[in-house]
C-alpha cells in the first residue's frame, strides 16, 4: 500500500536483491537514519559492511518524520540530571550536538538551519521549561528563555537553541547512501535468521546468508530480540498532518510544547511552496486511536494565528520509547556476544540515532568510550523509575494479550465492512482479520507471528498493529515493520 507523505521520492532504486553467501567484517540489518549512519561510519573506517533492508532507504520509519534534527529533546536535561546526574546530561548534549555537525556536514542542501523551541501554554507548563533551562545551560547548551515565542498559539514562554536544522528525511539517506563507499553494499533482503558463535554471527534470509565478525540490529525495536528489548521499549504511534501555508511569511522555527497534549510545529518548503506540519494525537501502537482526537489536532492547527490551507497529508510516524530517556546502543545480550543492537530512540531519531551509531563504530573499531557510550550502553540498569516504566508497560502487554484474544473469541464471525474498514474475528483455532481496503476484502490470521498478540485495525493507516511491541501489518499480512519478521499466515484475498 502507498502510504504517502509530502516528502518527495528522489526516484533512488530499489536496492539489488540480497543472493548468496558472502563473509564481511560487519553485517548492519536495517536502513533508516541509524543503520545508514552505522554502515557508513564503519565503512569509511575501512570495515567491508554488508547493509540489508526490508525497504529501499528512507521509505519507512525515517522517511515518515517530520525530521527535527536539534540537540533540544522537549524536556529531556532536566529529567537526565535527575535520573542519571548533571554530568550524564552534559554528555547527552555533547553527544548529540557532534550528531547534529555531522549531519549538517553530510548533508550538505538538504539540510536547512532552524532554531528548536520548546514552547509552555501555562504557568504549570512555564516552570517546567525554567528547570529545564537551567538543566540545558548547565549541560552546555546555549539555550535562551523568552517570552511568548512567535508563531504559536497561546504560548506564554519558549526555551529556544539557535543553530539547529531541519531536513527533508528521505533525501538526506539518499545523500547518506550515496555516500557509501566500496566497501559498503546495500542490498534488499528480509532478514529472517541469526546464528551465532563465539567468533562471529551469520545473518540469514530466503536463499542467502552474510557471516561476520559483528552484526548490528537498527530495526527499531530489534527483530532479533535475544536480549528482551521489546519488554523494555514502549512503541508509540503518533501522527502528523501537512498543510499549505498560506499566512505570513514562515518562520524557520521547529516547535514542541512542553506538555500533554503535546503539539509539534515546524514549516518546510517541498517543491516550491510553503508546507506547515503539525504532529501530535500520541498512543501506544495498537490502540486504535481516538478520531476525536485526530479531529482535535486538526482543528488545532487551523486556528487562524497558523494561516493554514487545504490538508496535503496525513501519515503516521512510529518510535520506540526508552524506559529512563537512553537509548540502547551496544551488545544484543548485554554483556557478551557478536550482536549489537540499537533501540529506544525516543522520538528525537534524527540525533539520537546518528549519535548512537557514533558510540557503536566507536565500539566495533575499538576506540575507547566516551561517557556517552557509557550512559547507553545495553548492560546498564535503568533505575527505580525506569523499572517502574517497564513494570507499567508490561502490564499493558498483558492486558492486551488476554484482551485481544478473549476478545476475539468472543466476536461472531466477519461482518459486512465498508470500504477502509477493519475487524478481528472467532475462527478457530485462531482468530482471522478481514479488511476492505481499495475494495478488496482480505482475511488473514489476527495472530501477531512475533509473540502471539492479536493485532487491531488502524482505520488511519488502514493497517494490521500489534498492541504488545508494535508490529505492523499491510491488509495482506505482509510486514510493515518489526520487531515480527514474518507475515501475518493466510495471506489469501477473499473472492
Amino acid at each position: 500500500m502507498s502510504r504517502p507523505t509530502i516528502w518527495p521520492s528522489t526516484g533512488t532504486a530499489r536496492p539489488q536483491p540480497t543472493e548468496g553467501d558472502a563473509e564481511v567484517d560487519v553485517v548492519v540489518v536495517g536502513a533508516g537514519i541509524t543503520g545508514m549512519a552505522t554502515a557508513l561510519l564503519l565503512g569509511e573506517a575501512g570495515r567491508t559492511v554488508s547493509l540489508i533492508s526490508r525497504h529501499p532507504a528512507g521509505r519507512t520509519v525515517t522517511g515518515r518524520s517530520n525530521a527535527k534534527v536539534t540537540a533540544l529533546h522537549q524536556l529531556v536535561y532536566a529529567d537526565l540530571a535527575k535520573r542519571h546526574g548533571q554530568s550524564a546530561a552534559a554528555a547527552y548534549a555533547r553527544a548529540n550536538t557532534a550528531a547534529l555537525s555531522w549531519l549538517r556536514e553530510r548533508a550538505g542542501e538538504v539540510m536547512g538551519e532552524a532554531a528548536a523551541v520548546t514552547v509552555a501554554r501555562d504557568q504549570k507548563e512555564r516552570d517546567l521549561l525554567e528547570e529545564e533551562h537551567r538543566a540545558a545551560a548547565r549541560a552546555g547548551l546555549n539555550v535562551t528563555l523568552e517570552e511568548a515565542p512567535a508563531a504559536f498559539p497561546g504560548a506564554v514562554a519558549g526555551l529556544r537553541l539557535g543553530g539547529q536544522g531541519q531536513v527533508d528525511p528521505v533525501a538526506l539517506l539518499d545523500r547518506l547512501e550515496a555516500q557509501l563507499p566500496a566497501n559498503v553494499v546495500h542490498t534488499h533482503g528480509v532478514a529472517t535468521g541469526l546464528r551465532e558463535t563465539p567468533v562471529g554471527a551469520t545473518v540469514t534470509g530466503d536463499g542467502w546468508s552474510r557471516s561476520a565478525t559483528h552484526v548490528v540490529v537498527a530495526t527499531g525495536l530489534p527483530i532479533f530480540d535475544r536480549g528482551a528489548y521489546f519488554a523494555l521499549c514502549e512503541p508509540q504511534t503518533s501522527y502528523m498532518l501537512a498543510f499549505e501555508h498560506t499566512g505570513a511569511p514562515a518562520p524557520r522555527d521547529m516547535l514542541i510544547t512542553a506538555g500533554e497534549p503535546k503539539r509539534s510545529v515546524r514549516w518546510a518548503r517541498v517543491d516550491g511552496r510553503e508546507v506547515l506540519l503539525v504532529g501530535g494525537a500520541g498512543h501506544r501502537t495498537g490502540a486504535v486511536p481516538p478520531s476525536d482526537e485526530l479531529v482535535e489536532l486538526e482543528a488545532w492547527a487551523r486556528d487562524p494565528y497558523l494561516g493554514v490551507g487545504r490538508r496535503l497529508a496525513r501519515w503516521s510516524a512510529q518510535d520506540f520509547m526508552s524506559p529512563d530517556r537512553l537509548p540502547f546502543a551496544g551488545q544484543l545480550h548485554r554483556v557478551w556476544g557478536p550482536t549489537h543492537v540499537i533501540t529506544g530512540l525516543s522520538k528525537w531519531g534524527f540525533t539520537l540515532g546518528v549519535a548512537a551509531a557514533q558510540a557503536m563504530a566507536r565500539r566495533l573499531t575499538n576506540e575507547a568510550p566516551t561517557a556517552f557510550d557509557r550512559l547507553i550502553d545495553p548492560a546498564r540498569l535503568p533505575g527505580p523509575r525506569g523499572l517502574g516504566a517497564i513494570a507499567s508497560s508490561n502490564a499493558v502487554v498483558g492486558v492486551r494479550m488476554a484482551g485481544g484474544w478473549a476478545g476475539a473469541l468472543l466476536r461472531g464471525g466477519p461482518a459486512d465492512l465498508a470500504e477502509g474498514e477493519g475487524t478481528v474475528a472467532r475462527d478457530l483455532p485462531t482468530p482471522c482479520a478481514t479488511s476492505v481496503v481499495e475494495g478488496q476484502r482480505r482475511t488473514v490470521s489476527a495472530v501477531c507471528p512475533h509473540l502471539g498478540g492479536v493485532v487491531a485495525w488502524n482505520p488511519v493507516e488502514q493497517s494490521w498493529d500489534c498492541p504488545l511491541h508494535g508490529s505492523r501489518f499491510e491488509p495482506d499480512g505482509e510486514v510493515l515493520h518489526g520487531p515480527a519478521v514474518r507475515p501475518l499466515s493466510g495471506r489469501t484475498p477473499d473472492s
